[in-house]
């Protein structure tokens, strides 16, 4: 099967409940300036990915998924940050990583294997 959309990407859907969950455990944070930073990090996991898919080659696409990648490390280091602030605690923060770490593996996966169907397109020339 051929994934037509970005909306079809599970990693894409993964990051987006991310954010959700994210957006519900910080709603009560009065530090507006470190639960923006977080959100908007998170955010940026699923809206890379979309962006990535549009563009007109495969290697502009691998960079926006390097990109996503990044969002999620950032938002992984905040959780650290958070849970020591007590913004959220540790089950939350747990959750938070696994799922990080989660997403950047299926990245790096999807990374890996459209660099490969590069690599052997320009071979075959």
């Amino acid at each position: 099967m051929t994934i037509q959309r970005f909306e079809d990407l599970h990693v894409s859907r993964r990051a987006q409940d991310l954010a959700v969950v994210l957006y519900e455990d910080l709603a009560g944070c009065k530090d507006y300036k470190s639960k923006d930073q977080i959100t908007a990090a998170c955010v940026s996991i699923s809206n890379y990915i979309a962006e990535g898919f549009e563009q007109p080659s495969t290697i502009n696409y691998v960079r926006f998924i390097h990109i996503a990648r990044n969002s999620s490390n950032e938002v992984r280091s905040m959780s650290y940050l958070t849970e020591r602030l007590t913004y959220l605690n540790g089950k939350q923060c747990l959750h938070i990583r696994s799922e990080c770490e989660a997403i950047s593996k299926m990245l790096r996966s999807m990374a890996e294997k459209l660099m490969t169907n590069v690599r052997a397109r320009t071979t075959k020339k």
